[in-house]
């Protein structure tokens, strides 16, 4: 009777825990994220409208592997960026408040997608 009562109980308080599969497995699975143009226009850096295009990656991408993957796919949409060499542009990664992506903003860490996801949600939560 008491071993039914217990396995019962055991089942139902798994639900309320997480499993390393699980969290394994959320970390290899595509997250889709936007990524946009800026321009330099009079001195000052500003959004490109209408040049924001969704890119899925895994969330353990490095920066300089985000860099790339976001060229090839606006260079596929946007035939008018990539005019001309590729030395009259300069290409870089930015955050939405328009500072260069090298580390994680307040911690030094190299940026990854998934730590940067992580420190914002902790910063809102």
């Amino acid at each position: 009777m008491f071993s039914l009562f217990r396995a019962q109980k055991e089942v139902e308080r798994s639900i309320y825990f997480k499993s390393k599969a699980k969290t394994e497995e959320k970390q290899t699975q595509e997250v889709k994220i936007t990524v946009g143009v800026v321009i330099l226009k009079d001195g000052r850096l500003s959004s490109k409208i209408g040049a924001t295009l969704p890119l899925t990656v895994l969330p353990s991408i490095t920066r300089k592997e985000l860099l790339t993957k976001a060229f090839e796919k606006h260079s596929r949409f946007n035939n008018n960026l990539v005019n001309g060499t590729s030395s009259e542009y300069e290409y870089q990664l930015l955050y939405s408040t328009m500072n260069q992506v090298i580390n994680l903003p307040g911690i030094g860490e190299l940026f990854s997608l998934q730590r940067y996801k992580d420190e914002i949600e902790k910063a809102y939560s």
